[in-house]
């Protein structure tokens, strides 16, 4: 896998290097995805997700969330897809959207970062979980680092931050094993 992108439409959480790094561990794209449950399936298992991994085992505080802010995450996040996709449909944009969007355009023209994927499904095989990086690609200078926060604002500016703790994947893994065994031996 290349260089992984996750777009926040705001500051990076502290937790966003477990999450960056389980999505580098994805190593398998044939899984399938319900948006409208949020469900991963493979093989016809059904997987928790990243996020979901992170949530239950308390990385991800969800109280201070509401659904203003998690639609307009989505819709920035799908902006950007189709923006980089070639299919987004401008003229209907929301306003709020637009300067998130400025933002994600100046960062592409500024770093010439090349897309391979966006928004693709993945699966670890091995740790069974699943999740979707925004972007996966490259920059046209190399670089060692392979993980990256992208903060885009309401004021048409971003910030890219390098994530390179090689702790965050064993931090993640633990986590992932952790959730696996709650939900063997702590039903109902």
């Amino acid at each position: 896998m290349g260089q992984i992108i996750d777009i926040k439409s705001g500051k990076a959480p502290w937790w966003a290097g477990y999450q960056l790094a389980g999505q580098s561990l994805l190593n398998d794209f044939n899984v399938i995805f319900e948006p409208d449950g949020h469900t991963y399936t493979y093989n016809g298992q059904k997987l928790p997700s990243i996020t979901e991994i992170l949530r239950d085992e308390g990385f991800i505080d969800t109280t201070f969330y509401d659904e203003w802010s998690r639609d307009k995450g989505s819709h920035v996040h799908m902006a950007c897809h189709y923006d980089v996709t070639n299919e987004l449909d401008e003229e209907n944009l929301d306003d709020e959207i637009r300067p998130y969007l400025a933002a994600f355009r100046k960062f592409m023209a500024d770093t010439g970062f090349k897309v391979e994927r966006s928004e693709v499904p993945g699966v670890n095989t091995t740790y069974l979980y699943a999740g979707t990086p925004d972007l996966v690609g490259c920059f046209p200078q190399p670089t060692a680092t392979r993980r990256f926060v992208l903060e885009l604002n309401n004021e048409a500016k971003y910030k890219l931050i390098p994530y390179t703790d090689p702790k965050d994947a064993g931090i993640f893994l633990s986590a992932v094993t952790v959730h696996q065994i709650k939900k063997i031996h702590m039903k109902g």
